[in-house]
């Protein structure tokens, strides 16, 4: 990861359009730097983790297993890597991921609520409004409205 990539990563903060938006750029930027000050199997390790969660978090069945094979690791040795690269567990990360997907087509599209929970790797609605209110503090159709 080159200065020029960071330098880039962090003009993203100024296009930011509101909270949410700069708080996924802040996000995203300590996670690509912390990735850069980490040794290079664990660094390669964590970005293939990132790189299937990215590929793959449509998918309802996406499970740790799945992101294990991916990255060719033990199971315990990816949770800590992850753990202690990213600072947060991998079902965090995929959730958080998901939910910021969701924001995304909530504040951008006039999709359902129950079509976003499908495109974002839920397969109950109501599973999903509880993970939404738990990582954003309000609820999906609270945010829409908040947001459009």
């Amino acid at each position: 990861y080159s200065e020029n990539n960071t330098f880039s990563d962090i003009s993203t903060i100024f296009e930011a359009s509101s909270l949410s938006e700069l708080h996924k750029h802040m996000c995203s930027l300590i996670e690509n730097i912390k990735l850069t000050d980490s040794d290079s199997d664990v660094n390669r390790t964590v970005q293939n983790a990132i790189l299937c969660i990215e590929q793959n978090y449509r998918d309802p069945a996406l499970s740790i297993d799945d992101i294990v094979k991916f990255c060719h690791v033990n199971v315990n040795y990816l949770c800590k890597t992850f753990k202690n690269t990213i600072g947060d567990t991998i079902n965090h990360y995929v959730n958080r991921l998901r939910v910021s997907k969701a924001e995304d087509m909530l504040a951008k599209t006039d999709l359902t609520i129950a079509e976003i929970s499908r495109q974002c790797g839920f397969n109950d609605v109501k599973y999903f409004c509880k993970v939404f209110k738990k990582y954003t503090d309000t609820t999906p159709t609270g945010f829409r409205k908040k947001y459009r």
